[in-house]
């Protein structure tokens, strides 16, 4: 019963994730190619965490940065996070308790060359990059809530 439970919510969370992900990724990839911004080649993993939108997505995004600052360090060049459209970076980085942002690999996306240009926005994106380009989308939303806890699975058996 249990195997047949895990096999139905397998499904469900492929069958309705917060979006097609084909369709996200070029849209994604479009909208960043036409901002000019381009990852490393190193780079494997970009989480955009935007100043305001779903309040619980949001705070989670912010509670794994929190939580996983080593990650972010500028010796460990393969993730990097960026906060865009946000009202105050002052606010934010009391927030995040960082005195020395520079010290991570994090972007404070002021001009919101980062920002997506459509209903997700209000969502944190995580990118799964491979030699510079986007492999793959997924959005931390009500209909796909453990996509942080995927990513830090991830990276911790890595």
């Amino acid at each position: 019963m249990n195997k047949i439970l895990f096999l139905l919510t397998i499904i469900f969370i492929l069958f309705f994730s917060c979006t097609n992900a084909d369709e996200a990724t070029m849209e994604l990839s479009k909208q960043l190619k036409d901002n000019h911004i381009d990852f490393p080649q190193e780079l494997q993993y970009c989480i955009i965490i935007p100043g305001g939108g779903c309040d619980n997505c949001i705070a989670e995004g912010i509670s794994f940065v929190k939580n996983n600052f080593k990650l972010f360090s500028l010796e460990n060049i393969k993730i990097q996070v960026v906060f865009t459209a946000i009202s105050s970076k002052k606010l934010l980085l009391n927030q995040l308790k960082i005195d020395n942002p520079s010290a991570y690999n994090i972007i404070f996306d002021s001009d919101d060359k980062y920002y997506l240009n459509s209903p997700k926005a209000i969502y944190p994106c995580i990118i799964q990059l491979e030699k510079g380009k986007i492999k793959q989308v997924e959005y931390q939303c009500p209909e796909n809530p453990y996509a942080i806890i995927r990513l830090t699975n991830k990276i911790n058996n890595k």
